[in-house]
């Protein structure tokens, strides 16, 4: 009984020590965070781009408009930038239907380069193509207005093999 009770003085006797102990390391200045180096560095100035580099902007992810906000014209390398962005994870780089996500779909997407598809008038491949059967339409909310033109011609190059 002598050995329990002086183990439980002993236990009572170190919790006051290191109640004390933990207040002190608590509240002690440190380690003060506000002068860790990991956190200062945030602070720091950014230093100034090189003068040929292209900062990421509004126009490089939304490249039909410019920079005195107007519309550009549709062309095939805007198309390209807009289905790299929303299409060939689906259909696929060449608009083959091998893209990795499309895959995954039952049925499989179709290939882009298909006559059937190609043969299409404009309007109808349009429609197919942002609100079309066989898939949730969103890429009518996911790809801005003035950026589908330029998609469509794009698209409509992969069969002659105009646009890579």
């Amino acid at each position: 009984m002598n050995t329990a009770k002086l183990l439980t003085r002993t236990l009572l006797a170190l919790i006051p020590v290191g109640l004390l102990l933990y207040l002190s390391l608590l509240f002690s200045n440190n380690p003060d965070m506000s002068v860790q180096q990991s956190l200062t560095s945030y602070d720091a100035r950014m230093p100034d781009l090189p003068q040929d580099s292209v900062p990421a902007g509004p126009a490089l992810f939304f490249p039909s408009l410019r920079r005195d906000g107007k519309i550009a014209q549709p062309t095939v390398i805007r198309g390209k930038f807009a289905y790299d962005a929303y299409c060939a994870f689906c259909h696929g780089p060449k608009g083959d239907g091998e893209g990795p996500v499309g895959q995954s779909f039952a049925p499989n997407v179709p290939a882009l380069r298909a006559s059937k598809l190609q043969a299409m008038n404009d309007e109808t491949l349009t429609n197919a193509i942002f609100t079309g059967p066989g898939h949730y339409p969103v890429l009518a909310r996911v790809v801005p207005p003035d950026d589908r033109p330029s998609l469509l011609l794009y698209v409509r190059g992969l069969n002659v093999g105009a646009a890579r």
